[in-house]
């Protein structure tokens, strides 16, 4: 009988693989994955060198610009570029389509334009408050651009990924790999390395170019002389369309980015270096998993903001329900090896980092599960739900982090339970909705 069940599992299992390979769900994920990978993998290693040659005084100014770079980033795309991947899949008009694309991309050139003057008044002020950063003007001021210029190129892929252009996606981020390559083998051999030298290696040099080929190319019927007309007499309403939905999936990025970094925060504050060198070295493994999230959602959202009924959204969550036992067997297995190759990279001093990794990478496999489903808020256009539930996990953080034990271990569980536990109530409120919607269909 068990054996009977076994096949039969099995049988189910291959099948819906098989189905889902058929539709090239797996080869696009793959392909974006791999490319993500590569670029992630350059951005590594050019850190790594940075890290041994620097020394810690030097490097630690070079992770302050590049945490600068990544949350101004964060901030100038205010959610705009999930926006766009919605509305281009809901919008039936071609020409509000690409107008969308053209007011959102000029809107995020405009900003780089306006943050070349205000980045000399940032980079004061940033000085005056972190007197580390004395006498690194240069760096400062690149790290504001550079998040400028990563808010436009997050826009491009954006679009690319809202047309399901996803073999231009994998092929432009695996291009930006090779380009970070190149940049710190020229620097190497040509120049003498510094903080900001390593810092325009990263970001600036090679999205500057990246940037301009894409405008240039496939991005150059958007901009014709008829075109950029027609998109000035509706730029405003399709801005304030798009605002009003992007401030809250930028709410919600915001302070999910931050519940990572609270409890590192929290240590910081109220316990010794030990307890925060143990966190920090479980969260550096935990970039894989980001990968693993970053390529699903990359392939899944312009599907999923097509989805119009409730049929379509039922039908959706039991396709992937089918596939629970794969992700999990395959998330486990790549939780267990990373794990291992932690403790041998590390070595013995961080033994006790290994059951953070692992808790931390428990709860993150749950969530990204739970999240495919979840990306359903931007099917039902309720992104505030979202936002809500993000904004109240760091609440909840907070507080909690204050009451329990100021020790890594404790910090990590804390944060582990609030992830899922915010997961669960965003996917039980979304099945409520859609249940909802069933029995109102059912009566019609």
């Amino acid at each position: 009988m068990s054996n009977l069940w076994t096949r039969t599992l099995a049988g189910n299992l291959a099948g819906t693989l098989r189905g889902v390979w058929s539709e090239n769900l797996l080869q696009k994920f793959t392909g974006i994955l791999g490319a993500n990978a590569f670029n992630n993998f350059a951005a590594f290693l050019i850190t790594v060198y940075a890290a041994r040659a620097f020394g810690p005084e030097e490097f630690g100014r070079l992770a302050l610009a590049i945490s600068f770079t990544t949350m101004l980033s964060l901030i100038l795309d205010f959610g705009l570029s999930i926006t766009l991947v919605r509305i281009y899949n809901i919008e039936p008009s071609p020409d509000e389509r690409a107008g969308y694309i053209r007011t959102i991309l000029g809107f995020k050139v405009l900003s780089l334009l306006a943050l070349v003057p205000l980045a000399f008044v940032l980079q004061g002020i940033t000085m005056q408050v972190l007197p580390v950063l004395s006498g690194y003007g240069g760096l400062v001021y690149l790290a504001f651009l550079s998040g400028g210029l990563q808010s436009i190129w997050t826009t491009v892929r954006a679009a690319e990924q809202a047309r399901r252009d996803f073999r231009s996606f994998s092929r432009y981020t695996f291009t930006y790999g090779v380009l970070r390559f190149l940049g710190i083998g020229t620097l190497l051999l040509f120049y003498e390395a510094s903080p900001t030298s390593v810092l325009g290696v990263l970001y600036a040099l090679p999205l500057i170019g990246l940037i301009l080929y894409s405008w240039f190319s496939g991005y150059r019927p958007y901009w014709s002389a008829t075109a950029v007309h027609a998109c000035r007499s509706s730029a405003y309403s399709r801005l304030k369309t798009a605002f009003t939905y992007s401030i809250w999936v930028a709410l919600s990025a915001i302070c999910y980015t931050q519940l990572f970094y609270l409890p590192q925060f929290m240590l910081a504050r109220t316990a010794n270096e030990t307890e925060v060198g143990l966190y920090g070295a479980g969260l550096i493994f935990m970039a894989a998993f980001s990968l693993v999230n970053e390529a699903l959602r990359t392939v899944i959202l312009p599907d999923v903001t097509a989805l119009s009924s409730s049929s379509d959204r039922l039908a959706f969550r039991r396709r992937f329900f089918r596939l629970g036992p794969a992700f999990f067997s395959v998330a486990l297995f790549a939780l267990g090896f990373t794990a291992f190759a932690q403790y041998y990279l590390l070595g013995g001093a961080y033994t006790a980092s290994i059951p953070i990794f692992i808790i931390l990478g428990l709860a993150t496999i749950v969530t990204i599960y739970l999240g495919i489903f979840n990306l359903l808020v931007h099917s039902h256009g309720v992104p505030r739900l979202e936002a809500t539930n993000n904004l109240a996990r760091v609440a909840a953080l907070t507080l909690l982090l204050l009451v329990v034990p100021k020790t890594a271990l404790s910090a990590c569980l804390t944060l582990a339970s609030v992830l899922v536990v915010g997961e669960l109530i965003v996917f039980a409120m979304l099945r409520f909705k859609d249940a909802g919607h069933n029995i109102v269909s059912s009566r019609k």
